[in-house]
C-alpha cells in the first residue's frame, strides 16, 4: 500500500488530476478501483493531499493559509486546531458542522492568521450520535449521551415515528448541517432505560461494533452439524484415545486450544498442542468468514462478550469441549532436554478432551502440591507439563525474551453486571504453562510455512525506535533509577532494564513506561520477526474461535495441502499474496478497536464502581504528571485524576525540566504515595476525579543497580 500511495504523490507532484480520472489511472478492474479510492482517501486524511470543491486532487499546499489538524474543544468552550505549534482559534459560527475530533481544514482569515475558519471536513471523528429520547421538562425532546451536542436534532417524519419515551437510539449525521441544525437519520434502537447492559451496548453501538449476526450469515448456520461424523473422521489422526484436555479460565466458554504430553526414555517430550479447526467449518467466501472477518476479533468486556463466531460455533462444535469429539489441527512437537523443537508435525485430527480444567485447580496442584480428586489421573501430566514449561522459561529468557508483566486489569461483576472488585490479572504457573506452549506452537508453525516459501499471516513486533525509547528511559531515570541507556537496543539489553526495575518496588509503574517506548506488534505479510518474543518467525495459529489473523491461517494451511502438485499451483500463490496486505492491515486495526474498546468499558466500570464512594478516601500512587494536572491510581486499581486548578490553588505548577508539580514546600512526581478522596465520578465522560487530601511523605525508591 505505502508503494502505490508513494506512486500517486509522484504522480501529483507533476500534474494536479480529477479525483475520478486518477482512480481510473491506478486500477484495471471494480477491485483494485474500490483498493485505490481506499488509498486516496487515507492520503488524505494523512493531509497529504488537498481534494477540493470540484474532486480536483493535488499536492497539499504547503507555505498558504490552508493547514489540517484535529478540531479540538477547551474547557472553555472554544474551538481550536494545533498545527506547527501554533493555535488556529475557530468562532462558533465559523466551524460549518465541524465538531470535536473531527479531521478539518482550516482557512486562515486575511486578517489575522491566529483565527480560521473550518474549510472542509476530512473526516468525521464519530458520525453517530446516541440519544435518549424522554420527557425533559414538559415535553418530549433528545438527551445526548456520547458526547455534548449543542445543536438542534433534526429527524423525518417516518423516524419520528419509531421514537417511544425512555428508549436510546443511535443517530447518524447527514453530512450538510444547516445553521444549528443538524439533520439526522434513525440507525438503530438500542434499548430501553432500564435494560440490563444498556451502557455496555451503547459504547458497542457507538463504535459501530455489530452485535447481533446478520440474516445470512444465522442461515448458514443451518448447514453446519451439531457433532461429528465418522465420515468427517476420515483421513484425520485419531487423537480420541490419548490423554488431552483444556485449561483455561474458570469462566471461559469457548476452547480454542488443548494439550497433551509424554515424556520418552531418552528424555525428550512429545508435546501436543491440539486446536480446534475452524476452517473446517467456516470456508472462505462464505457469509460466516465474511463476518468474522469484519469483526476482526472477540470481544471481552467483564462478564460479557461480542463474539466473532456465532455461539453455535464458538461454544458448540468448534469448542474443546470435554467428552465430545472435535475436529482439530495438531502441532506435534518432539522436544529434547534443553527447549529445542528436534522433529514436528501439523496434521489434521480429531480429539476427545478427557477434562476441563481451571487455571485456579492447576495452580493449586503445581505450586501447593494438592490431589484435587477429579484430577488424580492427570496428575503426573501436568507434572510433567510443568518441567517441561520451566525448561522453555529458561529458553526464553535465554534468547532475550521480554516479560514485561501483566497491567491487565480483572472487574468481578455480581448477578445485575454491577462491579464489586476491581484487581490487578495475576499470571500464576499454569497461565505461564499455557503461554509457554502456544508461543512454541505458534513458532512451529510460522517456520513450516516460511521454510515452504509461501505466503503467510506472520505477528511481527519492530524493534524499538531509538528516539522514542530513550525518551522513556530518560524519564525512568529522572525518577532516580540509574539505567545506562545503550548505544543499540537488541531484546538483551532491554531484558537487563526490565530486570533492574524489577529490583524496584514500583516495578509495574517503571515497566510501563518503558513499554510505551516500545513498538506495537501487529500482523503482516513480511516477517520481520517478533523483538519482544525474540523470535524470527511467530505467527497467530492457536485462537481460531477468537482471532481472525489464526482463522486466516488454517485457511492457509488447508489451501495448501498438496499445493506443490496442483496446477494452478502459480496463481494461487499469486491471488494469496494480493490479499494479505489488507487483511493484516485491517486486522491490526481492529485488534487496536478492541483494546480500545475494552479499556473504555473497564472505565465505565470503574466510574460505576466509584459512584458508590463519593467522599471516601482511598491510598493512591502518582502515574503519571503533565500541565493539566496528575494521574493516579488507588491501590483497588482505580484510575483517575486530580486537576491542575485545584492544585494551582494549593500554590503548584508544572516544572517540565523534572516533570513534577511543584510549590514552596515539595513536589509531585511520578511514584509518590498520596491520599485522595473521590470528588466526582461521571459515566459521560468516563472520568473519575480525585481531590488530594495529604501525602504520605514517601516517593519512589532508587533503584539500587
Amino acid at each position: 500500500m505505502e508503494e502505490v500511495k508513494d506512486k500517486i504523490i509522484i504522480y501529483l507532484e507533476k500534474k494536479n488530476e480529477k479525483l475520478s480520472n486518477l482512480i481510473e489511472l491506478f486500477s484495471s478492474n471494480e477491485i483494485e478501483r474500490d483498493l485505490i479510492q481506499n488509498i486516496i482517501r487515507q492520503l488524505e486524511i494523512e493531509g497529504r493531499i488537498y481534494i477540493d470543491n470540484f474532486n480536483q486532487c493535488i499536492i497539499f499546499p504547503t507555505n498558504s493559509d490552508l493547514i489540517q489538524g484535529k478540531l479540538k474543544k477547551s474547557i472553555k468552550g472554544e474551538y481550536y486546531v494545533y498545527y506547527d505549534n501554533e493555535m488556529i482559534t475557530i468562532p462558533e459560527e465559523c466551524l460549518n458542522g465541524a465538531l470535536p475530533k473531527d479531521i478539518v481544514i482550516v482557512q486562515k482569515s486575511n486578517y489575522d492568521k491566529s483565527v480560521g475558519k473550518v474549510k472542509k471536513i476530512v473526516k468525521r471523528y464519530n458520525s453517530l450520535l446516541i440519544v435518549d429520547y424522554d420527557i425533559i421538562g414538559d415535553k418530549p425532546g433528545f438527551t445526548t449521551v456520547n458526547n455534548v451536542f449543542n445543536y438542534d436534532i433534526i429527524l423525518s417524519d417516518k423516524d419520528y415515528k419509531q421514537l417511544d419515551i425512555g428508549d436510546r437510539f443511535i443517530l447518524k449525521i447527514i453530512d450538510k448541517p444547516k445553521p444549528g441544525k443538524f439533520d439526522f437519520e434513525l440507525i438503530k434502537k438500542v434499548g430501553h432505560k432500564d435494560d440490563p447492559n444498556l451502557e455496555i451496548r451503547t459504547i458497542l453501538l457507538s463504535k459501530e461494533i455489530p452485535i447481533e449476526f446478520d440474516e445470512e450469515t444465522i442461515k448458514e448456520l443451518d448447514e453446519i452439524p451439531d457433532y461429528v461424523s465418522e465420515k468427517e473422521i476420515e483421513n484425520r489422526l485419531d487423537l480420541r484415545d490419548k490423554n488431552i484436555f483444556t485449561i483455561d479460565g474458570i469462566s471461559t466458554k469457548d476452547f480454542d486450544d488443548a494439550v497433551s504430553i509424554e515424556k520418552k526414555e531418552n528424555g525428550n517430550y512429545i508435546l501436543g498442542v491440539h486446536i480446534a479447526d475452524v476452517a473446517n467449518y467456516v470456508r472462505p467466501n462464505s457469509a460466516i468468514f465474511k463476518e468474522a472477518l469484519n469483526r476482526g476479533t472477540s470481544i471481552y468486556i467483564t462478564d460479557y462478550v461480542i463474539p466473532m463466531l456465532p455461539r453455535k460455533l464458538s461454544n458448540g462444535i468448534c469448542s474443546l469441549n470435554p467428552n465430545v469429539d472435535r475436529l482439530t489441527i495438531s502441532c506435534i512437537m518432539e522436544i529434547d532436554p534443553t527447549g529445542e523443537v528436534i522433529n514436528y508435525k501439523i496434521v489434521d485430527s480429531v480429539i476427545n478432551s478427557k477434562m476441563r480444567m481451571t487455571y485456579e485447580d492447576v495452580n493449586e496442584i503445581l505450586n501447593n502440591n494438592k490431589d484435587l480428586e477429579n484430577y488424580a489421573s492427570f496428575k503426573n501430566d501436568l507434572l510433567i507439563m510443568n518441567e517441561l514449561s520451566n525448561i522453555l522459561n529458561k529458553k526464553n529468557t535465554e534468547r532475550g525474551y521480554l516479560n514485561f508483566g501483566s497491567f491487565d486489569i480483572k472487574i468481578k461483576v455480581d448477578e445485575n453486571g454491577k462491579p464489586i472488585q476491581i484487581k490487578k490479572n495475576i499470571q500464576g504457573t499454569s497461565e505461564k504453562l499455557i503461554e509457554n506452549f502456544m508461543i512454541l506452537a505458534n513458532e512451529t508453525v510460522s517456520k513450516d510455512i516460511s521454510w515452504k516459501q509461501l505466503p503467510c499471516v506472520y505477528r511481527v513486533h519492530d524493534i524499538p525506535h531509538l528516539d522514542t525509547l530513550t525518551k522513556s528511559l530518560n524519564t525512568i531515570n529522572e525518577l532516580g533509577c540509574k539505567i545506562k541507556i545503550p548505544a543499540n537496543f537488541s531484546s538483551y539489553s532491554i531484558q537487563n532494564i526490565l530486570n533492574k526495575l524489577s529490583k524496584s518496588e514500583l516495578n509495574d509503574i517503571l515497566s510501563s513506561i518503558l513499554l510505551t517506548g516500545m513498538s506495537r506488534a501487529c500482523y503482516s505479510p513480511n516477517n520481520i520477526g517478533h523483538f519482544g518474543l525474540a523470535l524470527d518467525y511467530y505467527s497467530h495459529f492457536t485462537s481460531p474461535i477468537r482471532r481472525f489473523p489464526d482463522l486466516m491461517l488454517h485457511t492457509l494451511i488447508k489451501e495448501y495441502k498438496n499445493i506443490y502438485e496442483k496446477e494452478d499451483f502459480n496463481d494461487i500463490i499469486k491471488n494469496i499474496t494480493k490479499k494479505l496486505p489488507d487483511i493484516c492491515q485491517d486486522n491490526s486495526q481492529k485488534e487496536r478497536r478492541a483494546e480500545e474498546i475494552e479499556r473504555e468499558i473497564n472505565k465505565y466500570k470503574m466510574v460505576e464502581f466509584m459512584e458508590n464512594h463519593i467522599g471516601e478516601t482511598f491510598s493512591a500512587i502518582i502515574t503519571y504528571v503533565s500541565p493539566k494536572g496528575l494521574t493516579i491510581r488507588t491501590q483497588n486499581y482505580i484510575t483517575g485524576s486530580i486537576c491542575i486548578n485545584e492544585l494551582k490553588q494549593l500554590g503548584y505548577k508544572y516544572d517540565a525540566s523534572t516533570n513534577s508539580l511543584i510549590s514552596k514546600d515539595r513536589s509531585y512526581k511520578i511514584g509518590d504515595l498520596i491520599d485522595v478522596k473521590v470528588k466526582n465520578a461521571s459515566k459521560n465522560n468516563l472520568s473519575i476525579i480525585f481531590t488530594l487530601v495529604k501525602t504520605k511523605n514517601k516517593t519512589l525508591k532508587k533503584n539500587k543497580n
